[in-house]
């Protein structure tokens, strides 16, 4: 899961080889950082309760695919019947492939919507974060729900894992509000990520320069290929086969610095 602090795509160019590591990668071809922008032109307001509300993005790309929530594609930039709450819309360019991110918000005609929301860190392992909010606007009996679980009449959460949640209002009309919270981890890359790196993958005949492959050896390296490394490093193919293996410390370290947005932190 990478949340919204750093996003950096690629187009690719299919060039399969199988390196010195003895793993198969794709190899980027064209940086898409600001090729592709994404612009939320207007939002409608649904009535308290209901799902009419509506949302209107445009972007710069040739041949612009839109998507809300993951959910659907069209090429309108169009979205309609939907509740109250914080989207997430997505343009992917097909000429290129690039990809953009933006956030729009649907209000409800009552007014209820979140006042204050902060968060604490939750540890990569142990979880432990916390989120806390207050609401404003509806009728005023405000009852609280975080993700799957139970309404309850405060909003105060507590021993929450890192990753992106949802946070739920009502009030006593039974207008909903939702949007999306996302927890970090608050690991380093720094200090804790790249030498685990150094040690087992930017590794001499590896992802060093002159090699001819990704080098990893920078920190913008890692980043263009972090959810990839995330996934092998899981799967067990990342670092080779001459190398140990990661201890599950090592992995899940290298995993919550990829969905915290794997910053230069």
């Amino acid at each position: 899961m990478l949340n919204n602090n750093y996003r950096l795509c690629w187009a690719v160019t299919v060039m399969l080889i199988v390196n010195a590591c003895g793993n198969e990668e794709f190899i980027p071809a064209t940086e898409c950082s600001g090729v592709l922008t994404i612009t939320i032109d207007g939002t409608t307001a649904t009535n308290c309760g209901e799902a009419n509300g509506a949302i209107q993005v445009s972007a710069n790309g040739e041949t612009p695919q839109f998507s809300i929530e993951g959910v659907g594609t069209n090429t309108t930039g169009t979205f309609t019947d939907l509740a109250a709450g914080t989207y997430t819309v997505v343009v992917t360019d097909g000429s290129n492939g690039c990809e953009a991110t933006a956030t729009a918000t649907i209000s409800a005609t009552s007014g209820l919507e979140i006042d204050e929301l902060t968060t604490t860190d939750a540890d990569c392992s142990t979880g432990g974060g916390s989120i806390t909010v207050t609401a404003t606007g509806g009728d005023g009996d405000y009852m609280f729900k975080l993700d799957q679980g139970s309404f309850q009449g405060s909003g105060n959460f507590t021993d929450v894992s890192s990753g992106i949640h949802t946070v739920t209002l009502t009030d006593g009309t039974g207008c909903e509000f939702s949007q999306q919270v996302t927890l970090t981890s608050g690991v380093s890359f720094s200090q804790q990520v790249k030498s685990i790196i150094d040690m087992n993958c930017a590794i001499s005949g590896c992802h060093v320069a002159g090699t001819g492959r990704l080098n990893f050896t920078s920190l913008a390296g890692v980043q263009g290929q972090a959810s990839r490394i995330a996934s092998r490093v899981v799967g067990g193919s990342m670092p080779p086969s001459s190398q140990p293996d990661l201890t599950t410390d090592e992995i899940a370290l290298i995993v919550c610095w990829v969905e915290d947005g794997a910053l230069d932190n």
